[in-house]
């Protein structure tokens, strides 16, 4: 029987061990956190589920819902589209289509008469997201010279639109304000918000992680176990434990990653270049009488403050808050100064400007500040990654950022990685 050591027990390094583990290998998989998932985490807080950072699962996902048991997870679902705070009113843009019949009416006047674009501007994103649906997946996510900016003005789109609705709903997700991403992603994630809706699991996120690891042998996974160091045919934990494997995986975020395969004396070149990352801050509030009651995004269509997003998840999930409250979720983009109390006091100030003096007494239930949240993925970036899952002789790695920063990115790598494995090591003349 082979065997392989899985390092790291987010998406990517669960959905490989499953893999491997169907097709009768021996698998370890070490996690150095006290529970597995890596970035997508859930904590119980005062009767409230709060996700560290600002989350959701989008049912376009292909993959994903291909490895997932979604019924399982009974996804409570937002809204199609988003409301845009600018001028000190909101305003709404969405695909009425996609809208309950009883709203679609009027979600379609309040779109088109909202003053975040022209009639032009908006009958070409009806445009761009038929395109979108239409496109083969693998071309798409090929446009990767051209940024997200560019390739919105090349279609046409009025920088009005572009600023008051694209910047702020791209950027919450690719957490880059500035619309650098690559093209191909844009569209790529574009396509998978148009073929479903964004969802939130009754348990929290951490229960997607969780139904991958539930399908292990309950040894499989090993806890509080950090790696210090990764050589060819072992790894060294922290405490000097050494480790042997037929192959090592490298499944943890790209930092650690980089500086595990740095330690492996065999790699064919140093990944000396620094890590870029995007970064996020996300604040929970307790909420009695929200002043929003529904299941939608507000987008920041300013532009200014620190605010780049925020929503009431418990419309979508009401499992997110107890009975009698409701759950604010706000997002910043970007490694947010100051911090601790001077952030806070800078999201309640603009709050209470957005909603009304009421918002001062809203209750902060915690912060989240995620230094590395999304691998960089702007085209230039892009374009000096390695494609090659297996990085020496006998050792691999796999995460978000060997393809796209989403769930799908990192289950589509954890499966790439572990059918690359078993073509190599079980039938090595054909490697």
């Amino acid at each position: 029987m082979q065997s392989a050591i899985i390092i790291g027990a987010g998406l990517s390094g669960l959905t490989a061990a499953r893999k491997l583990h169907r097709s009768n290998w021996s698998v370890s998989l070490l996690e150095a956190r006290d529970r597995v998932g890596g970035r997508i985490q859930t904590d119980g807080v005062d009767g409230f589920l709060l996700d560290h950072g600002f989350q959701v699962y989008l049912t376009g996902y292909k993959m994903a819902g291909q490895e997932l048991d979604l019924p399982a997870l009974k996804l409570g679902a937002f809204q199609a589209g988003a409301l845009i705070q600018t001028n000190g009113k909101r305003y709404r843009v969405c695909d009425p289509l996609r809208a309950p019949w009883y709203l679609a009416p009027q979600h379609a006047i309040e779109t088109m008469l909202a003053p975040i674009g022209s009639f032009a501007d908006k009958w070409n994103i009806a445009k761009f997201r038929q395109r979108v649906c239409r496109a083969d997946e693998v071309q798409m996510l090929g446009v990767q010279q051209v940024t997200a900016r560019a390739r919105l003005e090349q279609m046409g789109f009025s920088n009005l639109i572009i600023e008051k609705f694209f910047r702020p709903f791209f950027g919450g997700i690719f957490l880059d304000n500035s619309l650098s991403v690559s093209a191909g992603l844009m569209e790529f994630v574009f396509r998978t918000f148009s073929q479903g809706f964004a969802a939130l699991p009754e348990n929290g996120m951490q229960a997607i992680p969780d139904q991958f690891a539930s399908s292990l042998p309950s040894q499989t996974i090993q806890l509080n176990t950090t790696v210090a160091s990764v050589n060819e045919d072992h790894l060294v934990l922290a405490n000097g434990e050494v480790r042997s494997a037929d192959c090592i995986l490298i499944a943890t975020e790209e930092p650690t990653a980089r500086r595990l395969l740095n330690s492996n004396t065999g790699l064919r070149k140093p990944l000396d270049a620094p890590v870029q990352c995007s970064s996020t801050s996300c604040l929970y509030f307790s909420v009695e009488n929200p002043p929003i009651r529904e299941a939608t995004l507000v987008l920041n269509g300013d532009g200014d403050g620190v605010i780049n997003n925020l929503c009431f998840p418990s419309f979508a999930q009401p499992t997110y808050a107890p009975v009698g409250r409701t759950l604010l979720s706000v997002s910043t983009v970007g490694q947010i100064e100051p911090n601790g109390e001077a952030l806070l006091e800078s999201v309640v100030d603009q709050l209470a400007d957005w909603f009304g003096p009421s918002a001062r007494s809203w209750q902060h239930l915690r912060t989240y500040r995620v230094p590395y949240a999304l691998p960089n993925q702007s085209p230039e970036v892009l374009a000096t990654r390695s494609e090659h899952a297996r990085v020496s002789e006998r050792v691999y790695r796999c995460g978000d950022y060997c393809e796209s920063g989403s769930i799908e990115g990192a289950i589509q790598s954890g499966l790439k990685v572990a059918d690359l494995i078993i073509r190599e090591r079980e039938s090595p003349t054909l490697a």
